[in-house]
Protein backbone atom coordinates (compact mmCIF):
# COMPACT_ATOMS: atom_id res chain seq x y z
CA UNK A 1 0.00 0.00 0.00
CA UNK A 2 1.70 3.43 -1.57
CA UNK A 3 -1.16 5.61 0.03
CA UNK A 4 -4.80 6.37 0.20
CA UNK A 5 -6.80 8.74 -2.28
CA UNK A 6 -9.59 10.49 -0.77
CA UNK A 7 -12.88 11.45 -3.35
CA UNK A 8 -15.93 13.50 -1.95
CA UNK A 9 -18.63 14.21 -3.44
CA UNK A 10 -20.64 17.79 -2.94
CA UNK A 11 -24.26 15.77 -2.98
CA UNK A 12 -25.40 12.46 -1.07
CA UNK A 13 -25.43 11.02 -4.57
CA UNK A 14 -23.26 7.91 -4.52
CA UNK A 15 -20.32 8.00 -6.96
CA UNK A 16 -21.56 7.06 -10.41
CA UNK A 17 -19.12 4.37 -12.71
CA UNK A 18 -17.61 7.04 -14.57
CA UNK A 19 -16.21 8.74 -12.38
CA UNK A 20 -15.00 5.89 -10.22
CA UNK A 21 -12.73 4.70 -13.34
CA UNK A 22 -11.77 7.98 -13.29
CA UNK A 23 -10.31 7.84 -9.56
CA UNK A 24 -9.49 4.49 -9.92
CA UNK A 25 -6.63 6.10 -13.07
CA UNK A 26 -5.96 9.25 -11.10
CA UNK A 27 -5.06 6.33 -7.65
CA UNK A 28 -2.94 4.32 -10.01
CA UNK A 29 -1.41 7.52 -11.19
CA UNK A 30 -0.51 8.40 -8.10
CA UNK A 31 0.81 5.07 -7.43
CA UNK A 32 2.92 4.96 -10.37
CA UNK A 33 4.58 8.79 -8.82
CA UNK A 34 4.67 7.62 -5.53
CA UNK A 35 6.66 4.07 -6.88
CA UNK A 36 8.79 6.47 -9.08
CA UNK A 37 9.58 8.67 -6.58
CA UNK A 38 10.86 5.67 -4.13
CA UNK A 39 13.40 4.63 -6.82
CA UNK A 40 14.87 7.92 -7.74
CA UNK A 41 15.04 8.15 -3.68
CA UNK A 42 16.81 5.19 -3.41
CA UNK A 43 19.23 5.85 -6.39
CA UNK A 44 20.16 9.39 -4.93
CA UNK A 45 20.72 7.27 -1.90
CA UNK A 46 22.86 4.60 -3.74
CA UNK A 47 24.93 7.04 -5.51
CA UNK A 48 25.76 9.11 -2.70
CA UNK A 49 26.69 5.89 -0.33
CA UNK A 50 28.70 4.63 -3.98
CA UNK A 51 30.35 8.47 -3.44
CA UNK A 52 30.89 8.04 0.45
CA UNK A 53 32.65 4.59 -0.56
CA UNK A 54 34.52 5.95 -3.44
CA UNK A 55 36.12 9.03 -1.73
CA UNK A 56 36.79 7.54 1.73
CA UNK A 57 38.65 4.26 -0.20
CA UNK A 58 42.31 3.92 0.69
CA UNK A 59 43.47 3.17 -2.85
CA UNK A 60 43.30 6.27 -5.52
CA UNK A 61 40.46 6.12 -7.69
CA UNK A 62 39.51 8.20 -10.99
CA UNK A 63 36.54 8.02 -12.84
CA UNK A 64 36.88 9.49 -16.15
CA UNK A 65 34.25 10.15 -19.19
CA UNK A 66 34.68 8.59 -22.71
CA UNK A 67 36.82 11.49 -23.48
CA UNK A 68 39.72 11.09 -20.72
CA UNK A 69 37.68 13.69 -18.85
CA UNK A 70 38.08 13.20 -15.11
CA UNK A 71 34.59 12.79 -13.76
CA UNK A 72 35.55 11.87 -10.18
CA UNK A 73 38.52 11.88 -8.10
CA UNK A 74 38.68 10.58 -4.56
CA UNK A 75 40.47 12.18 -1.33
CA UNK A 76 43.47 9.34 -1.23
CA UNK A 77 44.60 10.75 -5.18
CA UNK A 78 44.26 13.57 -4.04
CA UNK A 79 46.98 13.77 -1.08
CA UNK A 80 49.46 11.33 -3.25
CA UNK A 81 49.46 14.25 -6.27
CA UNK A 82 48.16 17.24 -4.25
CA UNK A 83 46.29 18.03 -6.92
CA UNK A 84 42.79 19.10 -5.59
CA UNK A 85 39.40 18.47 -7.21
CA UNK A 86 38.67 21.66 -8.56
CA UNK A 87 42.26 21.71 -10.33
CA UNK A 88 41.06 18.43 -12.29
CA UNK A 89 37.65 17.75 -12.61
CA UNK A 90 36.77 18.13 -16.57
CA UNK A 91 40.40 17.82 -17.33
CA UNK A 92 42.62 15.55 -19.48
CA UNK A 93 43.58 12.60 -17.60
CA UNK A 94 46.36 11.84 -19.36
CA UNK A 95 47.91 15.85 -19.05
CA UNK A 96 49.05 14.44 -16.04
CA UNK A 97 51.08 11.87 -17.02
CA UNK A 98 54.54 12.16 -18.00
CA UNK A 99 55.46 11.76 -21.87
CA UNK A 100 57.06 8.48 -21.39
CA UNK A 101 53.85 7.22 -19.44
CA UNK A 102 51.46 9.12 -22.16
CA UNK A 103 50.89 6.43 -25.05
CA UNK A 104 50.53 2.82 -22.49
CA UNK A 105 47.57 4.44 -20.57
CA UNK A 106 46.23 5.77 -23.49
CA UNK A 107 46.27 2.18 -25.20
CA UNK A 108 44.77 0.97 -21.78
CA UNK A 109 42.24 3.29 -21.73
CA UNK A 110 41.36 2.46 -25.57
CA UNK A 111 41.33 -1.17 -24.55
CA UNK A 112 38.65 -0.50 -21.29
CA UNK A 113 36.26 1.68 -23.75
CA UNK A 114 36.75 -1.44 -25.93
CA UNK A 115 35.31 -3.51 -22.69
CA UNK A 116 39.03 -5.27 -21.77
CA UNK A 117 40.40 -4.30 -18.45
CA UNK A 118 44.04 -3.47 -18.13
CA UNK A 119 45.97 -4.96 -14.92
CA UNK A 120 48.73 -3.80 -13.03
CA UNK A 121 50.17 -0.52 -15.44
CA UNK A 122 52.99 1.15 -13.71
CA UNK A 123 53.23 4.96 -14.34
CA UNK A 124 54.75 7.54 -12.72
CA UNK A 125 52.52 10.70 -11.65
CA UNK A 126 54.36 13.96 -10.62
CA UNK A 127 52.98 15.70 -7.88
CA UNK A 128 51.38 19.46 -8.50
CA UNK A 129 54.56 20.81 -6.53
CA UNK A 130 56.79 19.38 -9.16
CA UNK A 131 59.27 17.85 -6.34
CA UNK A 132 58.45 14.35 -6.30
CA UNK A 133 57.18 11.51 -8.64
CA UNK A 134 54.69 8.40 -7.24
CA UNK A 135 55.42 5.35 -8.76
CA UNK A 136 51.38 3.78 -8.82
CA UNK A 137 50.13 0.71 -10.40
CA UNK A 138 46.66 1.27 -12.35
CA UNK A 139 43.68 -1.08 -13.01
CA UNK A 140 41.46 0.26 -15.51
CA UNK A 141 37.58 -0.94 -16.23
CA UNK A 142 34.87 -0.06 -18.14
CA UNK A 143 31.86 2.33 -16.55
CA UNK A 144 28.69 1.07 -17.70
CA UNK A 145 25.41 2.40 -17.94
CA UNK A 146 22.46 0.60 -16.86
CA UNK A 147 21.69 -0.15 -20.32
CA UNK A 148 25.00 -1.74 -20.62
CA UNK A 149 26.67 1.51 -22.57
CA UNK A 150 30.55 2.29 -22.00
CA UNK A 151 30.26 5.65 -20.80
CA UNK A 152 34.05 6.05 -19.41
CA UNK A 153 36.31 4.37 -17.17
CA UNK A 154 37.64 3.90 -13.91
CA UNK A 155 41.03 3.61 -12.87
CA UNK A 156 41.68 2.27 -9.55
CA UNK A 157 45.67 2.32 -8.03
CA UNK A 158 48.10 1.07 -5.96
CA UNK A 159 50.66 3.32 -4.46
CA UNK A 160 54.07 1.70 -4.86
CA UNK A 161 56.39 4.54 -4.17
CA UNK A 162 57.80 2.79 -0.61
CA UNK A 163 58.51 -0.25 -2.70
CA UNK A 164 60.75 1.82 -5.30
CA UNK A 165 62.36 3.79 -2.56
CA UNK A 166 63.09 0.20 -0.64
CA UNK A 167 64.18 -0.73 -4.29
CA UNK A 168 66.41 2.22 -4.87
CA UNK A 169 67.69 1.33 -1.25
CA UNK A 170 68.40 -2.05 -2.01
CA UNK A 171 70.12 -1.14 -5.26
CA UNK A 172 72.45 1.42 -3.53
CA UNK A 173 73.77 -1.36 -0.64
CA UNK A 174 74.61 -3.67 -3.23
CA UNK A 175 76.61 -1.28 -4.99
CA UNK A 176 78.06 -0.31 -2.05
CA UNK A 177 78.89 -3.87 -1.56
CA UNK A 178 80.29 -4.07 -4.99
CA UNK A 179 82.40 -1.07 -4.42
CA UNK A 180 83.97 -2.49 -0.82
CA UNK A 181 84.98 -5.44 -3.03
CA UNK A 182 86.58 -3.87 -6.01
CA UNK A 183 88.51 -1.56 -3.40
CA UNK A 184 89.61 -4.82 -2.06
CA UNK A 185 90.90 -6.04 -5.50
CA UNK A 186 92.60 -2.23 -5.85
CA UNK A 187 90.70 -1.63 -8.44
CA UNK A 188 90.41 2.27 -9.01
CA UNK A 189 86.05 3.13 -9.22
CA UNK A 190 84.94 6.70 -10.25
CA UNK A 191 81.35 7.01 -8.80
CA UNK A 192 79.18 9.05 -10.71
CA UNK A 193 75.32 9.09 -9.34
CA UNK A 194 74.15 5.69 -9.52
CA UNK A 195 76.91 5.09 -12.73
CA UNK A 196 80.36 3.71 -12.12
CA UNK A 197 82.85 3.76 -14.27
CA UNK A 198 86.03 1.27 -13.07
CA UNK A 199 89.12 2.02 -14.13
CA UNK A 200 92.45 -0.64 -14.05
CA UNK A 201 95.69 0.40 -12.25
Amino acid sequence: LLGVLTVESASDDSICVRSQQVVEHVADLFALVLRYSKVVGQSIYDRNYFVKLLDNANAPILVTDRRRRIKIINRALETLTGYSREEVLNQDVVRFLPDTDQDRFMSAVLAALGGRSTRNLEVKLPTKNGTGTVHIALSLAAVKSSFGEIEGVVVVGQDLTEHHVRQEARALRLLRLLFRLLDRLRLGVLFRGVEALVLYR
